[in-house]
């Protein structure tokens, strides 16, 4: 199973990276939240009984064809001395552009909140403003361990579909200059702006539906079995 092999795979990390003063949205010592971890369905019923994470919400996708895809936001209070991390938190900052063939197209910042900074400077992660080309260098050196793999096929071009939906959605209603530089509490911006929006529209749900049913057709039961 693809979460067994997780499990001993590391994408990205730095020792004591925790102990940093940073805002960056993971795991931190100085935070006096829990962080919430977004996983899918599949990962969380993996992980729950192997650590200390729970569940805190739901969300659902109901996809036109009728299939749900279920994302559980997990509560962790580890403060990053945690011996099982979750795929994104191996992942963060970053998550790979691919296609239905796994090819390496590149990345992103995996973060909702990290998408509209102008510059590397905004980023609330220490090391992205301070170890941008070794956390690069870790991050693509490592991702093909996991890249060839149906499941994460699917999580990183649902995460492009989010994404641009998303970016459509704010720069609808800011104008094409729209950015985060400078808001603080970015959760509170997100709720005011009623975000989840975005995915509402036709056009989001026909592509999110069509992506889950090309690579259901591609890879069959190698995605089915995590969703």
């Amino acid at each position: 199973m693809f979460y067994e092999k997780l499990l001993n795979i590391e994408l990205i990390y730095f020792k004591d990276c925790y102990k940093l003063d940073c805002k960056g949205h993971c795991c931190n010592s100085n935070k006096d939240e829990d962080c919430i971890i977004p996983m899918l369905k599949s990962e969380y019923e993996f992980l729950k009984d192997k650590s200390d994470l729970k569940a805190d919400y739901n969300m659902d996708f109901l996809l036109n064809c009728g299939k749900k895809i279920t994302i559980i936001f997990a509560k962790c209070n580890k403060k990053g001395l945690c011996k099982i991390r979750p795929l994104a938190c191996k992942l963060y900052p970053f998550y790979a552009k691919t296609n239905l063939n796994a090819d390496y197209l590149g990345f992103e910042f995996l973060s909702l909140y990290d998408m509209f900074y102008t510059s590397n400077f905004y980023h609330p992660c220490s090391l992205v403003k301070g170890n941008f080309l070794n956390l690069q260098k870790q991050f693509e050196n490592n991702i093909v361990l996991i890249l060839n793999e149906a499941v994460m096929i699917f999580i990183f071009m649902s995460l492009e579909l989010l994404h641009k939906y998303l970016n459509i959605y704010f720069k609808n209603i800011y104008g094409l200059d729209f950015n985060l530089n400078n808001i603080k509490d970015k959760k509170r911006f997100f709720k005011e702006n009623n975000f989840l929006k975005a995915w509402q529209v036709d056009e989001f749900k026909k592509e999110f539906n069509d992506l889950y049913l090309k690579l259901e057709s591609k890879y069959k039961d190698d995605l089915k079995r995590y969703l």
